[in-house]
């Protein structure tokens, strides 16, 4: 009996010292352009024993009294998981009594574009990945076209130039796509398109070289869910006529709020950019997806817009100049485009929607209802609604009413119809700009 024990404690006392410890880091070198950084709060799994550890804020983890012999060691993040890679696993041996370190990391940047997109990218671009689904029955749409478009400036030798680049893949199988190119440091549009059916254009931005983003579409392109709610003030005031409607189409789906601030409408499904704005309130934009559901109840908060500022004059030997008309000047020098200088709109004494259309070439009137205003014929003869910038701030499309309230306060107005308008004032859609200018 006394030799079985003997026997049995000197095997114990073996199995015990044929331990080692696994300690390691892991680092995301996916999502940076160069470089990597640790990984908090994600989970590594030692597969044989079925054990699992998360790492902390410095991307450590440790696994003690692991047996001796060859283990596998899993890891899966969130960082993984916008890329729409599964579990990563490594290898590492563990012999006895012995500290074994693993260094795990993602795929650097440069490897995953490579395999996404075939050819490394430059520093500024970056990869946008995501899906396109079904905003009804949560299916993936393959076949889909994803549309990313922005305005890129070229710099020559004498002067800038820009043009819009304009990136299109088609969803696979599973309603994935991925675009390789797009801006990391700038905003870009992104559309999905199948047939008659689409999303709105959203403006996206990727926070990081690498990004995500999932679009709903819907699956009858009149199909439609309702959006119902109150608009307030930061104060918790209701905003009476405010006007809420779909970006893209403010024109025809939109509604003006009641004397309560109360509002509903249908809006189509799918993902779309949502808008509600009212003179002197900075205008409430944000992407939605819709679903069959719709959104109910909603509320809807606006910013009031803060007081004007002094204008800064610089005075030198000629008459007083601001920074602003200074620049519309050196704008109107160069010959592209329209200018409508305050000379011309004081001798207009109905400054209409359609007087100030007839000053501006290739511009028409047009009306949805009681909504409407100027519109642009591109060079194909296509008409469009172009971009308004109100006193250098970029904002959506006005009713009449608005639009000729602005009219009748502008002491400059300069329109660029396609692709001519400067770089900081150029649309994403090759339609143009119209630039107000109030006193």
């Amino acid at each position: 009996m006394r030799v079985w024990l003997s026997l049995l404690l000197c095997v114990t006392l073996r199995a015990l010292g044929a331990q080692g410890t696994v300690v390691g880091t892991l680092h995301d070198s996916l999502h940076l352009a160069e470089g990597r950084r640790p990984i908090a709060n994600a989970m590594v799994t030692l597969v044989e024993l079925d054990r699992v550890a998360r790492t902390d804020a410095n991307g450590r983890f440790t696994f003690d009294r692991v047996p001796v012999g060859r283990h596998t060691l899993r890891f899966w993040s969130p960082a993984l998981d916008v890329v729409g890679l599964s579990a990563l696993t490594t290898a590492i041996e563990v012999t006895d009594g012995t500290l074994a370190t693993a260094e795990l990391a993602t795929p650097s940047r440069a490897t995953f574009a490579q395999l996404v997109c075939g050819a490394p990218l430059d520093p500024d671009d970056g990869i946008l990945l995501g899906s396109v689904i079904d905003a009804v029955s949560g299916e993936p749409v393959a076949n889909a076209v994803v549309r990313a478009r922005w305005q890129e400036t070229l710099i020559g030798r004498r002067n800038l130039t820009s043009r819009t680049r304009v990136e299109e893949r088609r969803t696979d199988a599973g309603g994935d796509f991925a675009i390789c190119g797009v801006p990391a440091s700038d905003s870009f549009d992104v559309q999905a398109v199948l047939g008659a059916r689409r999303t709105s254009a959203i403006i996206h931005a990727l926070d990081e070289p690498l990004g995500r983003l999932d679009l709903r579409l819907t699956p009858d392109a009149g199909r439609r869910a309702r959006w119902s709610g109150v608009v307030l003030d930061t104060a918790g005031r209701r905003v009476a006529d405010a006007l809420i409607g779909v970006e893209e189409d403010s024109a025809r789906i939109s509604q003006r709020t009641d004397s309560a601030g109360r509002f509903s409408l249908g809006v189509p499904l799918g993902t779309h950019l949502l808008v509600a704005r009212r003179l002197g309130f900075t205008p409430h934009r944000r992407v939605e997806r819709v679903g069959a559901s719709g959104i109910t109840p909603d509320t809807v908060y606006l910013r009031p817009l803060p007081p004007l500022l002094t204008e800064v004059r610089i005075f030198a030997n000629g008459p007083a100049r601001t920074l602003d008309e200074l620049a519309y000047r050196e704008r109107q020098r160069r010959g592209r485009g329209t200018f409508i200088d305050d000379a011309v709109l004081q001798r207009i004494t109905t400054r209409s929607v359609s007087v100030i259309s007839s000053l501006i070439p290739r511009a028409d009137f047009t009306s949805y209802g009681s909504d409407g205003g100027v519109v642009f014929r591109r060079s194909d003869g296509t008409r469009c609604r172009p971009l308004f910038v109100l006193d250098g701030i970029r904002v959506a499309p006005f009713s009449v009413q608005e639009e000729e309230t602005w009219y009748r306060r502008a002491k400059r107005i300069e329109a660029y119809v396609d692709t001519d308008a400067p770089p900081e004032y150029s649309d994403f859609a090759g339609c143009g700009s119209l630039i107000i200018w109030t006193r």
